[in-house]
């Protein structure tokens, strides 16, 4: 009885596992094989014809949804496909996650020098604690701090930060502004306020704006632009628009004209908006270098910012930093062999996602040639329609997705070999 059995499943393995000589085989039986009886001559020949191409046929269907198990134990054939799929999920974990710590120090870095930044240029800062004056000396005072140390960041800081010329106002490095309404005026104890909704822009406002406007009726700082051939506009201009902002240099430099006088600054309370100091700097990422990697060039645009929107007897105050990186000019690691390693590990990533895509690929191909059979013999030997989901069941969904995925990490690891090459450098 065993016996009996196992030469049935022999003999169905080496009919399953016997060579076809393509798609639509019209190999015959072999001569141990049943044949059929009542005919003779052609219809004999052309009935076993289209038994053999059915059993074909199916061998076909059956070894195509064989599972990799299955096609090892059939015909000895490796589940190649299934170890490059294996391979393809270690080595990609291993960039994602070395790509990973290698971002994370640029975030750190921006980080850690933004909560430098609050504790050297806002006074009295203290980690998750509200930042708020409720007075006008203490709102003057937190000006002409963060001005001070700005001036002084070259002798105070850890840090070694340069200054960002021609940024500011007038080509200055750092800009003091003052944001206001054009008209206001608030008067508690009657009930009654007058407010002209349009924001003026700038410093203290010496001159009345009723009498400058004389005889410009509907001027406004915000949009406007003198004409380029009228001499008066053009001082009218000056008079309104161009003091709006005060420039400061650092004082290792030539200083342009007022741009000493910030002291000088006068709010106009009972309209004022907001108080800004705006200016950048410079700094070098050089922790890098333990990742084998060339440091980053940092420009960081600093905005401080003393909220008095709500008059409410608070200004909030707060620091924004918003940073940009860049190739480095000219830069020299001493001691330090250049390293292709990260790049050779990104290039073989890239070559074994492209032989994935190939392989999976062919197999939808291959899918789609076994559909194209099956329906062609359904269609003119059994004189039937395949359904649409007999047909979609020789397209593998997960093969697309592998597709998909494939070509993304391509994509991503050529990102990554400009970004580690310092061919693209902007990837925060």
């Amino acid at each position: 009885m065993a016996t009996s059995a196992f030469s049935s499943s022999a003999s169905e393995k080496d009919r399953l596992l016997s060579s076809v000589s393509g798609y639509g085989s019209r190999d015959v039986l072999g001569e141990g094989g049943p044949r059929p009886t009542g005919l003779s001559g052609s219809g004999l020949h052309q009935q076993l014809k289209e038994e053999d191409e059915e059993e074909a046929l199916r061998r076909k269907l059956k070894y195509f949804f064989m599972s990799p198990c299955d096609k090892y134990h059939a015909k000895g054939r490796k589940p190649f496909k299934l170890g490059l799929q294996l391979l393809k999920i270690i080595i990609v974990t291993v960039q994602l996650v070395q790509f990973g710590l290698s971002n994370q120090m640029v975030v750190t870095f921006r980080e850690e020098n933004t909560a430098a930044f609050k504790h050297l240029f806002l006074k009295g800062y203290q980690d998750n604690a509200p930042q708020a004056v409720h007075t006008q000396a203490e709102l003057y005072s937190r000006i002409y701090f963060a001005i001070e140390q700005y001036m002084a960041l070259p002798r105070i800081s850890l840090g070694r930060y340069a200054f960002v010329m021609g940024v500011g106002v007038n080509g200055s490095a750092l800009s003091l502004c003052q944001r206001f309404y054009k008209r206001g005026s608030i008067d508690p104890v009657n009930d009654t306020f007058d407010i002209d909704p349009h924001v003026v822009t700038g410093s203290s406002t010496f001159l009345s704006p009723r009498t400058l406007l004389a005889g410009f009726k509907g001027l406004n700082c915000v949009c406007w632009e003198p004409a380029a051939d009228s001499a008066d506009e053009a001082r009218l201009w000056g008079l309104l628009c161009s003091e709006h902002c005060i420039g400061i240099d650092p004082p290792s430099l030539i200083s342009t004209p007022g741009s000493g006088d910030y002291k000088n600054f006068t709010l106009q309370f009972h309209k004022l908006i907001n108080v800004t100091v705006n200016f950048q700097l410079k700094a070098i990422n050089i922790q890098t270098i333990i990742n084998n990697e060339i440091p980053d060039c940092y420009t960081f645009a600093i905005t401080i910012v003393m909220d008095n929107r709500a008059h409410s007897g608070m200004v909030k105050i707060s620091l924004q930093n918003r940073a940009s990186i860049k190739e480095c000019k000219d830069p020299t690691v001493s001691g330090h062999a250049e390293s292709y390693a990260l790049e050779f590990f990104d290039v073989l990533v890239s070559f074994v996602c492209l032989l994935s895509l190939l392989l999976c690929g062919r197999s939808i191909l291959r899918g789609i040639m076994l559909q194209n059979e099956y329906v062609w013999f359904f269609k003119h030997k059994l004189d039937r329609r395949a359904s649409w989901g007999d047909r979609m069941e020789f397209i593998n969904g997960w093969y697309i997705l592998l597709i998909v995925s494939d070509l993304f990490t391509i994509i991503g690891s050529f990102i990554k070999i400009g970004i580690e090459s310092k061919t693209l450098s902007s990837y925060d």
